[in-house]
């Protein structure tokens, strides 16, 4: 099914399972997908994150906001994974992101590195810059977010910097 969003999460309204809401806390959104039909009902059972009813998604779309939930002790060392083991792109990944990127220049893009279900391959995917302010961070939209996920298991997001500063910015 298609997954529609309804905005902040409400126990008085009715959610169809493709349904995605946010909740949040402290400044920061975390969002959920309905699995099934939830009812509109003050009953606490049915609301997020409770996963017999609800997907969380697991990133919330910018590093600030990664930051703020899981703090530098939970931070990925840049260029490798939760292992230590590097991840290196072949050359369609690379050309990919970097056409990608002369694509919407001098807009930030954006996209997903993800494990193909079926073939095991790395691939890439396009994903919408939907920050304020494209031409200088980048924020992942939650629908493709999640579209993504469901071709795979997502390896990292990627993006690009505009300004032809290679470095990482104070965002990063």
């Amino acid at each position: 099914s298609e997954l529609v969003f309804k905005g902040r999460y409400s126990s008085k309204a009715f959610y169809e399972s493709g349904d995605y809401i946010y909740m949040e806390k402290n400044g920061v959104r975390y969002y959920f997908v309905a699995k099934v039909d939830i009812p509109a009902t003050e009953n606490t059972e049915y609301s997020p994150p409770n996963p017999d009813f609800w997907i969380a998604d697991l990133c919330s779309k910018t590093l600030q906001g990664c930051r703020k939930r899981w703090g530098a002790q939970g931070s990925v060392i840049i260029g490798e994974s939760r292992t230590k083991r590097k991840m290196i792109l072949n050359k369609e990944n690379r050309e990919f992101i970097k056409n990608h990127a002369l694509e919407d220049t001098p807009k930030e893009c954006c996209g997903f590195l993800y494990s193909d279900e079926d073939t095991g391959l790395v691939k890439t995917k396009k994903a919408r810059n939907i920050a304020k302010e494209k031409n200088i961070s980048f924020s992942v939209d939650t629908l493709d977010y999640f579209k993504t996920s469901n071709l795979g298991q997502i390896k990292a997001i990627y993006h690009s910097h505009t300004n032809g500063n290679p470095d990482f910015s104070l965002k990063d």
